[in-house]
C-alpha cells in the first residue's frame, strides 16, 4: 500500500452488494468523508453498514440483525442477501448474509490480512475469538442521530458514563468529567464557543426523576441536569436550550472525552445548526482529526453551507438513476470540476450541478 500515513489507520473503501438502493456501490473513504444526494438516495444505508460490521465485533449477529436492522429490511428487495465489504489499511472484512428464506439465515465473515491470508467464520458472534480478526480501523465504531429530546433528559450517576446514539447520557458525562478534572471538559468548552459564541460554560446539577421502578411510581432518584452558562444568563437548563446548541455540545463530548471512537458515524451533522456555526463544527472537527490520526469520520448532510468548509474529494455524491439504483463518485470528479471551481465554491459547485451527472442522464 502506499497511501499516505494516515490513511493506513482508516477504512479506505466500504462496498454494499444488494443493500436497499445498493445493487453494487463501492465508496472510497478519507479521514472525513461527507455523503450528500437527495432523500432515498442510499447515504444512510452506507452510515448503517459500517454500523453493522462494527457491532458485529462484540455483539451476536441475531442481535446485530434485529428490530430495524432485520436482513430483510436491509436488503435490496427480491434479493436473497446482501453483502459488506471494508478494506483498511491493516486488512478486508467482508460480512456476507444469504438465504433470507424460512431455511434459516446463512452468515459468513471472512477477514483477510494485509498478508493475504484470510479466515472464514459462519455464523458470526458465536465465536468469541472473531473478534480479534477484525481491522483496528472497526474496532471502535459509534454511530450517533442525536436527539436534543434525549440530551436534554437528566442522567443517572453511572460509573463510566457514555453518551448514547441518541444522546442520552450527556449529562451524566458532563458531570464525570466535572469530577475527574479531565482536561477534555475545557476543550468541549473552547470548540462549542466556536461554533456557538455566546456559549461560555458546562455544569450540571441533581435533580430528582422518577425511579425506573413500576412497582413503586412514587419513588425518585438523584439525577444530573446539564446547564449551559451563555454570556449574560447562566445556567440556563439544557431543555431551555437550541436543539443546535445541545447537537455541538454532544458531537463534541463524544469526540473529547475517552474511550474516543476509531470511527465515528454521523447522520445529518447540520442538524439545527446556522450556517456560520456549521462552518465552524467542521473547523473543530478537523482539530480533532490532526490530533487523533486514528480517528475517522463519515457523516450525511443536506446543506451546500457545510459543504462549502470541505474539498471536493471529501465530498460523496449518492443519485439514483431510473431503476431506483444508487451510484456514487467524488464531487472531485465532476467532469467541470477543476474550470468550475475557479468561480464557485465546493457548495455552490453541489447545488449549481445537483447530482445527474453522477448517473450520466443526458446533459449532466
Amino acid at each position: 500500500c502506499h497511501c499516505p500515513a494516515s490513511l493506513t489507520l482508516v477504512i479506505r473503501s466500504v462496498r454494499l452488494c444488494t443493500v436497499k438502493t445498493h445493487v453494487d456501490t463501492t465508496i472510497d473513504l478519507g479521514p472525513l468523508t461527507v455523503l450528500v444526494g437527495p432523500n432515498g438516495a442510499g447515504k444512510s444505508s452506507v452510515l448503517t453498514a459500517l454500523h453493522l460490521l462494527g457491532a458485529l465485533r462484540t455483539t451476536h449477529f441475531e442481535d446485530v440483525f434485529a428490530y430495524d436492522h432485520s436482513p430483510d429490511s436491509f436488503a435490496r428487495r427480491g434479493a436473497d442477501g446482501f453483502s459488506i465489504a471494508a478494506v483498511a489499511g491493516e486488512g478486508r472484512l467482508h460480512l456476507k448474509l444469504t438465504s433470507l428464506g424460512t431455511d434459516g439465515l446463512d452468515v459468513v465473515l471472512v477477514a483477510t490480512r494485509p498478508d493475504g491470508r484470510s479466515r472464514r467464520i459462519t455464523q458470526v458472534g458465536q465465536d468469541s475469538s472473531h473478534a480479534r480478526l477484525f481491522p483496528d480501523s472497526i474496532a471502535s465504531t459509534a454511530a450517533l442521530r442525536l436527539d436534543p429530546r434525549q440530551m436534554a433528559r437528566p442522567a443517572p450517576v453511572r460509573e463510566r458514563p457514555r453518551v448514547a446514539p441518541d444522546g442520552s447520557g450527556l449529562a451524566a458525562v458532563i458531570a464525570d468529567l466535572i469530577l475527574t478534572g479531565a482536561d477534555a471538559l475545557p476543550a468541549i468548552i473552547e470548540d462549542t464557543r466556536r461554533v456557538v459564541p455566546q456559549v461560555n460554560g458546562l455544569r450540571v446539577r441533581t435533580v430528582s426523576v422518577p425511579a425506573p421502578d413500576p412497582t413503586h411510581p412514587d419513588r425518585t432518584q438523584g439525577a444530573m441536569q446539564l446547564l449551559v452558562d451563555f454570556d449574560g444568563a447562566r445556567g440556563i437548563p439544557a431543555h431551555a436550550v437550541s436543539e443546535g446548541t445541545l447537537i455541538a455540545i454532544g458531537l463534541l463530548t463524544v469526540l473529547h472525552s475517552e474511550p474516543r471512537p476509531r470511527l465515528l458515524l454521523l447522520d445529518d451533522i447540520d442538524q439545527g445548526l446556522h450556517p456560520k456555526a456549521q462552518w465552524e463544527l467542521v473547523a473543530a472537527l478537523r482539530r480533532v482529526l490532526a490530533a487523533h490520526p486514528d480517528l475517522q469520520i463519515i457523516a450525511t448532510t443536506h446543506s451546500p453551507y457545510l459543504v462549502d468548509e470541505l474539498t471536493p474529494d471529501e465530498v460523496r455524491v449518492l443519485a439514483l438513476d431510473p431503476d431506483g439504483v444508487t451510484h456514487c463518485r467524488a464531487l472531485g470528479d465532476h467532469p467541470r470540476a477543476a474550470a468550475l471551481l475557479d468561480v464557485l465554491s465546493t457548495g455552490e459547485l453541489l447545488s449549481a450541478e445537483g447530482e445527474d451527472w453522477v448517473i450520466g442522464k443526458p446533459g449532466a
